[in-house]
């Protein structure tokens, strides 16, 4: 997992990959797993009503509402 690794570029709200064949999309994936696996779950906030339900988010960081279905 380290190929391209350091040539990445931070924008706000992440990173880019510089070049098609970097493994960003692999680290990130495994900095996702480290921390979920070493998250101590009992000492996580209440959860709230909808919290089982994923918020997606455009580009910029806003939220985007769900479709409805007619």
């Amino acid at each position: 997992m380290h190929r391209y690794d350091g040539t990445d570029k931070p924008i706000e709200g992440g990173m880019v990959a510089t070049n098609g064949t970097s493994e960003l999309p692999m680290r990130n994936q495994f900095r996702a797993w480290k921390h979920f696996m070493t998250t101590n779950l009992y000492d996580a906030p209440a959860q709230s009503e909808d919290s089982g339900k994923a918020t997606v988010r455009s580009a910029s960081g806003e939220p985007i509402a769900p479709a409805t279905q007619a």
